[in-house]
């Protein structure tokens, strides 16, 4: 069974196409007398026309041919590729049945071109078993002519999937191929699988226009795709996943150079250790004798100048000079607060007319400052006789500081 025959004067015939390729009826080469002069495009071997039972055309070797690739090919084969030819045409491209490359060194399943010229893509249906290698020599031939490719298959395990681009496909319920597995995004730092069910035509559309291309992961990927290195995948999440390594990578090398920093200080510290356990020369003692008396002398010092210190602030305290700064809430303040409270307003509408008379801007204390002044003026109202008592003491001990000893 194939598609695809070359007829002696009309060259390629596709049997799928209304026009047959070459501008022809179907009913020129099916059951004409004498038959039309058709060969096989593989083997050479003449081939007739032939319609099946449900309607689908055909060409078929004609008794006697030799072994030949395409009479071996399943029917299941045959309209896959009818399936992806179809899909491709409805995604805008020019699409041929069994396309073989210069020199015979490949054969397209279906090679999609564009209308305009500018890409070649080989879709290929691919049902039976292949090993890795094989297919990856199939597709690395194609591209050294300029042609990239597409595996498709409806099977769940292929390992081939790893190696070349592909797409799991099957058939809708309502007829028609759908991508079921092959599309990917990246989210949140790892690859996971994207739309479940995208028609064939739609993904072939994505991918002649670049809105996806053939991406070979190297972040973590949940299954199904953790077995699958290439992906198909919008660009702006292969960009993501570089950025996300490379963020990775910084991250980790900064942590090598922490474990190192810390190996060296904990090994600095170790030789130190081990350098004051040696044993010292005879002639360095008396040297170690003088340092520890001017250490000593050096600690006395320090004491008696914290002494001294503590001493000047006690005795300041003692006359009224706590330091710091001048408090920021006046006496004035505090009344101008007090008298415009009492007439209704509040510390937010007072707040605008109250300047700070210290520093050189000139500006209003703010609200908890205000409100703290009239914390420590309420309870200065409640206890008078406490506060009178501490501004007689006061005075004594000025007093007597004042007095002649």
């Amino acid at each position: 069974m194939a598609f695809r025959a070359v007829h002696a004067r009309w060259g390629p015939v596709l049997a799928h196409l209304p026009d047959l390729g070459c501008g022809r009826d179907w009913p020129e080469v099916w059951r004409v007398r004498p038959r039309a002069p058709l060969r096989c495009d593989e083997c050479n071997h003449p081939m007739h026309a032939i319609v099946s039972r449900n309607g689908m055309r055909f060409f078929a070797h004609a008794p006697g041919a030799p072994k030949c690739a395409l009479a071996q090919e399943s029917a299941e084969h045959h309209l896959l590729k009818l399936e992806l030819a179809a899909a491709a045409r409805d995604a805008g491209a020019h699409a041929e049945l069994e396309v073989r490359g210069p020199d015979d060194v490949w054969r397209a399943d279906v090679l999609a071109s564009d209308p305009a010229g500018a890409w070649r893509v080989a879709l290929e249906a691919q049902l039976s078993p292949i090993t890795a290698d094989d297919i990856s020599a199939r597709t690395a031939r194609m591209l050294k002519d300029g042609v990239s490719s597409v595996w498709f298959s409806d099977r769940v395990r292929v390992p081939w999937f790893v190696v070349v681009p592909w797409a799991r496909v099957r058939t809708a319920e309502r007829g028609g191929l759908v991508v079921i597995e092959g599309l990917s995004r990246f989210p949140n730092g790892h690859w996971e699988q994207g739309p479940p069910a995208v028609p064939a035509a739609e993904f072939l559309r994505w991918v002649f226009g670049d809105r996806v291309v053939a991406h070979q992961r190297r972040a973590a990927g949940r299954s199904p795709l953790a077995a699958r290195h290439i992906l198909w995948t919008p660009p702006r999440y292969a960009e993501l996943e570089v950025a996300h390594l490379a963020e990775l990578e910084a991250k980790e090398r900064r942590k090598q150079e922490e474990l190192r920093l810390r190996q060296e200080k904990d090994r600095i510290a170790l030789e130190t250790r081990r350098a004051a356990l040696l044993p010292v020369p005879q002639l360095l003692r008396p040297g170690r004798l003088l340092f520890g008396f001017f250490a000593a002398m050096a600690e006395t010092e320090l004491e008696n100048i914290r002494e001294a210190t503590l001493e000047g602030l006690d005795t300041a305290a003692r006359k009224g000079n706590h330091g710091g700064w001048p408090p920021f809430i006046t006496d004035d303040m505090l009344h101008t607060v007090l008298r415009r409270r009492a007439n209704g307003e509040t510390v937010e509408d007072i707040q605008p007319d109250l300047i700070i008379p210290i520093g050189k801007r000139r500006q209003s204390p703010s609200l908890s400052s205000i409100y703290r002044a009239l914390a420590e003026h309420e309870k200065t109202q409640a206890y008078p006789e406490a506060v009178a008592t501490a501004h007689a003491d006061f005075a004594a001990v000025q007093q007597r500081d004042r007095s002649p000893k």
